[in-house]
């Protein structure tokens, strides 16, 4: 995702806490940040998310872990993702791959999924109640109604130069939300330090129904595009 065409501030009423009904923590929170606009003039990053900010997310999220897909996780941020290094991801498996985690809740059909001029389809995700309430942080609630949100990469074409060589050889595999829609969602949870808000992205898996324990070969193939998988390719991984 690029820089967001106009943050959607909606003000929320009374003392929303997520999900779960908890007060929400303050990772990636920077009172000093303006606009969630990198283009303001005014715009400063938020700041990452401390090792024991991550860690308490990893532990929350351990019930939900998809470990089959941590390797497609990992190829499509490193290969597939515009500016990954804005991402501060949470958790890495034994071999140094990106933890991926399986999240349910409802597609926001009041902001309705959209495409960015990067080509990532832009949607908001309110959580099923299982999940604990400071997932979503103060700068979700401020800009995106209190929800998660998430991002499938290349879901159409790119209309800003440099995030097309991203998108050559890859042919999205992953279904397309619909507003309203529950779902299931596949892929890692990170802090997004361009706007401060936290997010599901890369999505790697869109459903009705739980996802499969492994991710299709269609994906991988994919996601390693014409010329197939190349190590030297992938570049250094933002976060824990």
């Amino acid at each position: 995702m690029n820089t967001i065409q106009g943050s959607r501030s909606i003000m929320m009423q009374g003392s929303q806490s997520g999900a779960a009904g908890k007060a929400l923590v303050t990772a990636g929170n920077n009172p000093a940040v303006g606009d969630d606009n990198p283009a303001n003039p005014n715009w400063r990053p938020a700041p990452p998310m401390s090792q024991q900010q991550v860690d308490h997310y990893a532990k929350e999220l351990a019930p939900f872990r998809m470990p089959g897909w941590d390797q497609a996780a990992t190829q499509m941020y490193n290969l597939r993702v515009y500016h990954n290094s804005r991402l501060q991801t949470v958790g890495t498996d034994s071999q140094g791959n990106i933890d991926a985690y399986v999240i349910s809740g409802t597609v926001d059909a009041g902001f309705p999924p959209h495409l960015e001029p990067d080509g990532d389809m832009h949607f908001n995700v309110k959580l099923d109640p299982q999940y604990a309430a400071d997932l979503i942080n103060s700068k979700n609630v401020q800009s995106e109604n209190g929800e998660l949100v998430c991002e499938i990469v290349h879901a159409g074409p790119a209309t800003q130069g440099d995030a097309e060589p991203g998108g050559q050889g890859y042919v999205n595999q992953v279904t397309l939300p619909k507003p309203g829609q529950h779902v299931y969602l596949v892929g890692p949870y990170a802090l997004d330090k361009d706007h401060g808000w936290m997010e599901c992205h890369p999505v790697l898996y869109v459903g009705s129904t739980p996802p499969p324990a492994n991710p299709p070969a269609s994906l991988l193939q994919s996601i390693q595009g014409t010329s197939g998988f190349n190590s030297a390719k992938m570049t250094t991984k933002a976060g824990g």
